[in-house]
Parts: C-alpha cells; sequence; structure tokens
C-alpha cells in the first residue's frame, strides 16, 4: 500500500508563509480522516529548529515533508497497535503525571511565594522568642490549654515586664538560659514547618510583641530588634590551632600570623600547621557558608574582610585560635535567577499549601463546585462505629446520596466509600481522641480535594494547549 499517495490529503502547505496569525485550528493534512493541524506543526518546526526557525519557504517546506513521514509512521504504529502495549502506556501514565503536576497548582500564588521568600532573603532580621511546646497531634483541648497559657504570657510582656526574664521563667526552649530567648540573626527560608514564624519575624515592627505564632514544635511569642542587609555566603580557608589544657597555643597562631605578614603562604602554612585535619590537606580551604552555621565570632570574623584574598587577625573560639581567609563572596541572587529553584523549594514546604488552596478554590470557580445538603448524621451512621480500626469494612446498604458535583458530574457517597475503603493509611493516621465525626469531616475535606485535582488534571489538555502539545509529542 502506498500511503503517502493513498493517505495524505494535502490541503494546506505554503498558507503558512502567507498568514501565521490563523494557525489555530486550521487542518494542515489528513490522515484516514485524522486531522494534523496547523498549529501542531508550527509548535514542532520551532521547537525542533529553535533560533534556526526562520520561516523561510525551503526551510518550511523541507520540515514539512519530514513531518509527513514521522506522522505516518506513528499513524502505521498504531494501526499495529504499538500503542498499545502495556510498558509503553505505564511509561506515558507516568510522564503524564509528572507533567500534570506542574499545572495543579494556582501558577500566580507560586510565583507570588516565590517573590516574597526572595525579598525576605534579602534582609536578616535579629528575633528572640519564648517557646511553649505543645504535640502537632496534641487534641484541640491540650492545644487551648497551651494557647491561652501563652496568651498570658504575652499579657505580662505587653504590661513592661522584660523578655529575657519572662523568658527564663516560662519559655521551653533548651537553649533559653544561655540566650534569654535571644535567637540572633536569620535569613529565609526557615524550614519546613516554619512558615508562620518567618512571616511573624519579617513583618512585625521591631521591639513589639507578635500574637502567639504556631509552629511544629508549638506557640512561639516573637520580638524583633533590628535588621540588616543579607550577609549572603562568604568562601573562607583557615588555620586552626587547637586549644590545649594548661597550655595557651596563642604564641604558635600569632608566630603563623607574623609569617603571612611577611608574605608567607596561607595554603602552605595550613597544610603544615593547622590542626582541622580535614580541612589542611586542602590548604585550609573549608568552603562556602552562610549565617548560623558556624560560631558567632567566627562568621562576624569572616563576614567582616572586605576583599578576596584578605586574612584575619587570630580570633578565638572554643575549637581554638582561627586566622580566616577570604576566598570569595556570593550575594542574594537576582529573582530571576532564583526562582525555578525557589518554586521547587516551596512545592516541598507546608507553604505550598498556600498555593494549592488557591488552586483549588479556582478550580471550584471554573467548574461550577456545587456541595450538596447531604445527611451527614446518616452517612456517620452508615459508616458505623469501627470506621477507625482496622475491622471496619464497607456498609452493604447505605444511603447513596449526591455529595458534590464538579463540572456537571455528581459525585455520591459510593464514591466517598470507595476513596476510604482505598485509603486505609490515612484513615488510620487520624489523631483517634477527635471523634468519628471529625475524622470523617477531615477525610471528606481530602476526598473533596482529591477529586478536584482528578478532575482538573482530566481537563488539561483541553484548558492548556502546551500540555497537549507535550503530551502528543511525547506519546508520538
Amino acid at each position: 500500500m502506498n500511503y503517502m499517495k493513498q493517505l495524505v490529503k494535502i490541503t494546506v502547505i505554503l498558507a503558512i508563509l502567507c498568514d501565521l496569525s490563523h494557525a489555530q485550528n486550521q487542518v494542515l493534512f489528513t490522515i484516514e480522516d485524522q486531522p494534523v493541524y496547523l498549529d501542531e506543526f508550527l509548535y514542532i518546526y520551532e521547537k525542533t529548529n529553535r533560533d534556526e526557525a526562520n520561516f523561510s519557504k525551503s526551510s518550511v517546506e523541507e520540515y514539512l515533508d519530514l513531518y509527513k513521514r514521522f506522522k505516518l509512521k506513528v499513524y502505521k504504529a498504531r494501526e499495529m497497535k504499538l500503542d498499545t502495549i502495556k510498558a509503553l502506556q505505564q511509561e506515558l501514565n507516568g510522564y503524564r503525571k509528572q507533567l500534570a503536576s506542574a499545572y495543579l497548582s494556582d501558577r500566580e500564588v507560586l510565583e507570588d511565594l516565590a517573590r516574597e521568600a526572595h525579598s525576605r532573603m534579602l534582609r536578616d532580621v535579629s528575633f528572640s522568642h519564648i517557646l511553649l511546646k505543645v504535640s502537632p497531634t496534641a487534641s484541640d483541648e491540650e492545644t487551648e490549654k497551651v494557647y491561652q497559657k501563652a496568651l498570658n504570657v504575652l499579657e505580662r510582656l505587653r504590661n513592661g515586664e522584660d523578655f529575657g526574664q519572662v523568658a527564663v521563667e516560662v519559655s521551653e526552649d533548651e537553649n533559653v538560659s544561655k540566650n534569654r530567648g535571644d535567637i540572633g540573626y536569620v535569613t529565609a527560608m526557615l524550614p519546613d514547618g516554619f512558615y508562620e514564624l518567618e512571616t511573624a519575624i519579617y513583618t512585625i515592627p521591631a521591639n513589639t510583641y507578635s500574637r502567639p505564632i504556631r509552629s511544629k514544635l508549638g506557640f512561639h511569642i516573637v520580638t524583633t530588634s533590628g535588621d540588616r542587609p543579607a550577609r549572603g555566603e562568604i568562601e573562607v580557608s583557615q588555620i586552626l590551632i587547637r586549644n590545649e589544657k594548661g597550655r595557651s597555643n596563642k604564641p604558635k597562631i600569632d608566630s603563623l600570623y607574623q609569617l603571612l605578614e611577611n608574605g608567607a603562604d596561607f595554603a602552605t602554612l595550613a597544610r603544615q600547621h593547622s590542626d582541622d585535619k580535614s580541612t589542611a590537606s586542602q590548604g585550609g580551604y573549608l568552603g562556602f557558608f552562610g549565617i548560623n552555621k558556624y560560631e558567632s565570632v567566627f562568621e562576624n570574623t569572616a563576614f567582616r574582610l572586605r576583599e578576596d584574598g584578605d586574612y584575619s587577625r587570630p580570633i578565638r573560639s572554643s575549637l581554638g585560635w582561627h586566622i580566616i581567609k577570604r576566598l570569595s563572596h556570593k550575594g542574594i541572587a537576582p529573582f530571576e535567577e532564583m526562582q525555578r529553584t525557589l518554586e521547587a523549594k516551596i512545592k516541598s514546604d507546608g507553604r505550598y499549601e498556600i498555593a494549592e488552596k488557591a488552586m483549588l478554590s479556582k478550580i471550584k470557580d471554573e467548574n461550577n463546585f456545587r456541595e450538596s445538603s447531604w445527611n451527614r448524621k446518616q452517612f456517620i451512621s452508615d459508616v458505623g462505629a469501627e470506621y477507625l480500626t482496622y475491622k471496619w469494612k464497607a456498609p452493604d446498604e447505605y444511603d447513596n446520596q449526591e455529595l458534590f458535583s464538579i463540572g456537571g458530574t455528581a459525585v455520591k457517597v459510593d464514591e466517598f466509600l470507595n476513596y476510604l475503603t482505598k485509603n486505609t493509611a490515612a484513615r488510620l493516621r487520624i489523631n483517634r481522641g477527635m471523634g468519628l465525626e471529625q475524622a470523617l469531616d477531615q477525610l471528606y475535606e481530602e476526598f473533596v480535594e482529591s477529586t478536584l485535582k482528578d478532575y482538573q488534571e482530566s481537563q488539561l489538555e483541553n484548558k492548556h494547549p502546551d500540555f497537549k502539545a507535550l503530551m502528543r509529542e511525547y506519546s508520538e
């Protein structure tokens, strides 16, 4: 069979040379009544040729011929049902899931969070806190008790009591006896679980007190004492002479400093004399570090060095005597350079919930989400008291009422029960102290979120032409 003659019916070839503005939905050619659109061809042409995609007549005609041949091979492969091979289907589904994740968030909110993080990274803020511990899994009653205690502490501070003294009396931070609640300078982004604490640190006016801020450790009351331009990261080498009991090593470090002043090579002295065995063989090279990695005397001395190649006078830490040499310094890069890295970090951080909530709200608005007036008490009765145990099985009889609709499709009780049956781990991790009704409410919210995401994923090809093009390209 001559596929070139019998299957391909060229309808538009040179139209793209005349008017690219009408490319959308124009049929370029068909294969057995299956249309291949002009915008699809343009997408592949530009992606493949990149800077050489000049749309000259010869370039377009040459690539169009290659593209027709490629499409014919795809058609023949599908005729042979090669696209139904299980391994290929699994690979395609895995790729689709991975690609879809980039679309299942509110991109504007994600960018806003990245910009917020970047703007905070430009400043280091000095803060103190009082911590009252409460477990993330504590009961509502226990959590409320600690929260009220935090409010009482806040009242004492607002009445003029000294922060450091109150911190020593009530704070459950393990270091409070040493630092009186003074943490010193920090910079964004704080670790996962401390976004609200970070927000308080970066937003409250200096020398005022925050409301009790919840983190995964408990409740914090925060005050700040000032800020400074972010220190960024500094690259250094060091010579370390360790402390020895009953012996002062100050003369030795002073003699090494004098050798440097007389022109000796820093790396050579480090190799010969430094007691830091992990860096001595590398000429004392310690690498890059930012704030709060080393003791403050070491950090402050390093960041006071103004020029690459400068070295410090001998300083003393808990380890011994140091001479520090600055090799280079990195400030905070522009947002455009950091955006992708920041967004990836945010996606693995608790603050990503903000973007997810915005995305879910948008899905509801765009797809006519309607929640029905379903009988929750009847549902709880149908589920039964054994729900939070391994013994539970979905009931055989239940009122299959409508829970909600999305995109005109009703979602009923049987789908929720199926979700509960499949998600045993989610069911058993529920805090038993919250009771059956509260547990089911929480799982219902998770079910709604899951359903909304599944629906949105099923519509990606219809709503995002770039997603459709990437999936088509990968599948072919």
